[in-house]
């Protein structure tokens, strides 16, 4: 079975580290405009977190607020982490 993995870019909102889940806030086009949402993502117990110059780094490091790119695989309603790239 082949896995898609989607990606979205976007500012972190929360973080629960010991429960490995983050949200993350996106814009998305609709025909007014933008409109502004919040999806909420677990976290592969092997995803890879990288900073903006490709440095591994630990989920520690993350902070609220942080604009990030993250890739993910949907199975319906739960959405699963497989990267995190900090872009700022």
């Amino acid at each position: 079975m082949c896995v898609f993995i989607h990606t979205l870019k976007g500012k972190i909102g929360s973080i629960s580290r010991d429960k490995k889940e983050i949200s993350l806030c996106a814009e998305e086009n609709v025909a007014e405009g933008t409109r502004k949402k919040e999806l909420a993502f677990s976290l592969e117990p092997n995803a890879r977190i990288t900073n903006a110059s490709c440095q591994q780094i630990k989920l520690i490091c993350l902070k609220e607020g942080q604009k990030v790119e993250v890739g993910y695989t949907s199975d319906r309603a739960k959405k699963t982490v497989m990267f995190i790239r900090v872009l700022s």
